[in-house]
């Protein structure tokens, strides 16, 4: 009984970690890059994006690197709760996991 209260806490405890490391990734991204950037759809966008190529392809490495923690907290929150209940756990798992498959695909188009 200790060991699995021990080892839910500890699943508990990595996944406020992965949670943190998916913010700490995405403020550059959010706060940063959006910032100098801009909106998309504005016309200018594309003339900032070419004055301004290297933090728009930084951008790009950052969603894809702040995907990372974003996959593990899935795959952790999925380990603590599937005892909770099994269904629900992977429903959670499965709407975790969509945005990212969604992020690729956009971060493909970003691309090229």
């Amino acid at each position: 009984m200790d060991k699995l209260i021990f080892s839910l806490k500890k699943q508990a405890r990595l996944a406020g970690l992965f949670y943190l490391l998916h913010i700490a990734t995405a403020i550059y991204g959010i706060i940063f890059v959006s910032s100098k950037i801009g909106v998309s759809g504005t016309p200018e966008m594309a003339n900032r994006i070419l004055a301004n190529e290297f933090l728009f392809r930084t951008g790009i490495f950052n969603r894809l690197l702040c995907s990372i923690p974003w996959l593990f907290l899935a795959v952790t929150l999925y380990r603590l709760l599937k005892n909770v209940n099994y269904l629900q756990a992977k429903l959670m798992f499965a709407w975790l996991t969509l945005p990212l498959c969604l992020q690729f695909i956009a971060e493909a188009f970003n691309i090229t």
